[in-house]
C-alpha cells in the first residue's frame, strides 16, 4: 500500500512540475509574442490560444499536489476558538466534503468528456483541437484530488487516534 501511495505522490509531483513548466512557457510564448508584434510585426498565431488553454488546465494539473502540501488557503480565524478535538474532527469533515465535491466534479467532467468526443466538438480558434482534451484534463484533475483529499482525511483521522 506505501508503493501505491509513494506512486501517486510522484504522478502528482510530476504534475505539478508539468504545471510549472505550463507557466515558463505560457510566460515565454507570450513574451515573445509581443515582441514579434510591436517590433517585429510578426505575431506569433498559435501564442494566445495556447496561454489560454494552458491557463486552463494549470489549476488542475496542480490541484493534488497543492492539497498534499497543504498549500490551499485555509479561513481558520472560527475555528482556532473550537476545542481541539472538534477542530480536528471538522477538519475530517471538510476534507471528506471536498473529496466528495471534487469526486463528483470528476465524474461529471468525465461524462461531459465522453460527451464532446462522441460528438467531436473542436475548440474555437485558429487552430481548433478537439475539447474533449481539455476536459479530459479537468476530469484527471479533479480525480487526482478527489482522491488526495481522501488521504489527507485519513491522515488527520490518524492524528486523531494518536
Amino acid at each position: 500500500m506505501m508503493l501505491v501511495g509513494k506512486l501517486f505522490d510522484r504522478l502528482e509531483d510530476l504534475c505539478a512540475a508539468i504545471a510549472a513548466l505550463l507557466v515558463v512557457h505560457v510566460m515565454l510564448s507570450i513574451s515573445a509574442d509581443v515582441v514579434g508584434r510591436y517590433f517585429l510585426n510578426r505575431p506569433i498565431g498559435w501564442a494566445i490560444e495556447f496561454a489560454e488553454h494552458a491557463l486552463m488546465a494549470l489549476p488542475f494539473l496542480s490541484m493534488a499536489w497543492l492539497v498534499r502540501e497543504n498549500g490551499h488557503v485555509i479561513i481558520d480565524v472560527v475555528v482556532r476558538l473550537l476545542p481541539e478535538l472538534l477542530r480536528r474532527w471538522l477538519e475530517v469533515f471538510v476534507s471528506l466534503l471536498a473529496a466528495a465535491t471534487t469526486g463528483f466534479a470528476c465524474w461529471f467532467a468525465v461524462l461531459t468528456t465522453l460527451s464532446l468526443f462522441r460528438r467531436g466538438v473542436k475548440t474555437i480558434g485558429i487552430y481548433p483541437m478537439d475539447r474533449y482534451l481539455l476536459i479530459a484534463l479537468v476530469a484527471f484533475g479533479l480525480g487526482l484530488a478527489s482522491i488526495e483529499f481522501l488521504r489527507l482525511a485519513r491522515r488527520q483521522m490518524r492524528e486523531i487516534r494518536r
